[in-house]
């Protein structure tokens, strides 16, 4: 940066260097934070989404998971009824 004089003054652009070193660091920073915000915020919501997921999921199946069993049950207390005739039976 020239002087009123013409004189070189090399303190003032060296300043001015290290001012738009520390903007642009400053700059990264910011960013960087709001990125790990960002993602802190993805990975929250995204686990929250997953567990609602599989609640939906385990809430829509249970039905069909309860009558399995009650089908189960109901095909072991037959087998058990038809052993037991059998074995009268015989």
């Amino acid at each position: 940066m020239y002087l009123e004089n013409g004189g070189d003054d090399y303190s003032t652009s060296a300043r001015k260097v290290t001012d738009v070193s520390s903007l642009y660091f400053a700059s990264v920073l910011i960013m960087a934070k709001v990125f790990s915000v960002a993602a802190l915020q993805m990975l929250v919501f995204g686990g929250l989404i997953a567990v609602k997921m599989v609640l939906v999921i385990a809430t829509a199946s249970f039905p069909m998971i309860a009558r399995n069993i009650r089908l189960a049950c109901t095909r072991q207390r037959l087998r058990v009824k038809n052993g037991l005739f059998s074995f009268l039976r015989s």
